[in-house]
């Protein structure tokens, strides 16, 4: 199956079996098949053929969805931000940690609200507990496409909100570097995440195959294997976290956009990543995903809103800025029913806001 009939299908993959490892030294086959048909670049599809409709008037601001995605948000990073406090020796209880899962879960299996604050990003996201929030929206995202029973949910939810939990173990100093880490930094990164742990296995003994996933994750080069459960969440993990880091802003570069981002990943990484994992994430996120910003053929920007499930390309939208200036209130636009108009590009900041 190529990569283009995963994200233009609405099928979700299949579960992973639990297969044997993988015999140490053997070769590893990695499918090379073409890029996605959006991630290459390719023309929208048509849209239906309808009579254009008149313009709207614009609509109530979606406001109460943003709080909503923010409360949720807010209430799984003061859980986390507990979790992440080891480096004070307090006694430590996966409990708050588990509850962060349960609350994201519960509202991802509802709707993809929550990536509407996963899209607006700040400076304030460099902040541990909300790094690992957002790469915790992403895997359990990812593992929805791959049909995760919900006992495997909530361990890589729980997989992806501590598995950088040894970066609390780092100097301060390092931390806040704008620049990309050194050498030496990042092998002291991977020496305190391993740290953290073994720990953490000491702390919460119930948990020690978290310790197989943070080992894995942090491994240095060696492509993602199938088959194992815990390889699994470590690939989602760090897929995840890869993703998160090209599109939210960083001091050294602007973020991309979800479409760029896809390219990048797919350029760069795909050697690194089972194509099962890559589609995965192809699919969660689509070309243009919930809560990310988008330049329509017209010049406006707008949001997107919801997506329209027969046609990925022409999701339903909140143009915000119209003519260089921001609406007092956004305008609902349904793009598949509405063929004249159509998305350009992705773009990264709300232009004329």
């Amino acid at each position: 199956m190529r990569l283009t009939d995963i994200v233009r299908s609405g099928q979700r993959l299949a579960p992973p079996a639990e297969t044997p490892s993988r015999p140490a030294g053997e070769a590893v086959s990695r499918g090379t098949g073409p890029l996605p048909r959006e991630a290459a670049g390719a023309p929208p599809e048509p849209a239906p053929s309808r009579p254009p409709e008149p313009e709207r008037s614009p609509e109530p601001r979606n406001e109460p969805a943003l709080d909503a995605s923010d409360l949720v948000f807010q209430r799984a990073v003061e859980r986390i931000r507990h979790a992440l406090a080891i480096r004070s020796q307090a006694p430590f209880s996966v409990t708050q940690a588990e509850e962060a899962v349960e609350i994201l879960l519960q509202s991802l299996e509802t709707s993809d609200i929550l990536l509407m604050t996963f899209f607006r990003g700040t400076a304030d996201d460099r902040n541990q507990a909300r790094m690992a929030v957002n790469v915790t929206i992403l895997s359990l995202k990812m593992g929805l496409e791959l049909a995760y029973p919900r006992e495997q949910l909530r361990e890589l939810g729980l997989a992806a909100l501590l598995c950088d939990i040894g970066t609390t173990l780092m100097p301060s100093d390092v931390l806040g570097s704008p620049g990309p880490l050194t050498a030496t930094e990042r092998a002291s990164l991977r020496n305190h995440q391993l740290e953290a742990a073994r720990l953490l296995e000491k702390l919460a003994p119930g948990y020690r195959w978290l310790q197989e996933v943070i080992g894995r994750r942090y491994e240095t080069g060696a492509p993602y294997q199938a088959g194992s459960r815990f390889e699994e969440y470590a690939a989602i993990v760090h897929l995840a976290d890869i993703y998160r880091s090209l599109v939210h802003p960083r001091a050294t570069r602007k973020p991309l956009g979800p479409l760029d981002a896809l390219k990048e990943i797919l350029q760069r990484h795909r050697a690194l990543f089972p194509d099962r994992i890559l589609k995965a994430l192809i699919r969660a996120m689509s070309t243009f995903p919930v809560g990310s910003l988008v330049r329509l053929n017209t010049g406006d920007v707008a949001r997107v809103v919801q997506r329209n499930k027969d046609y990925p390309l022409r999701p339903v939208v909140d143009v915000l800025v119209r003519r260089g200036k921001r609406l007092p209130g956004p305008a609902r636009l349904d793009l598949a029913q509405s063929p004249l108009l159509y998305i350009k590009e992705s773009v990264v900041e709300e232009d004329g806001v």
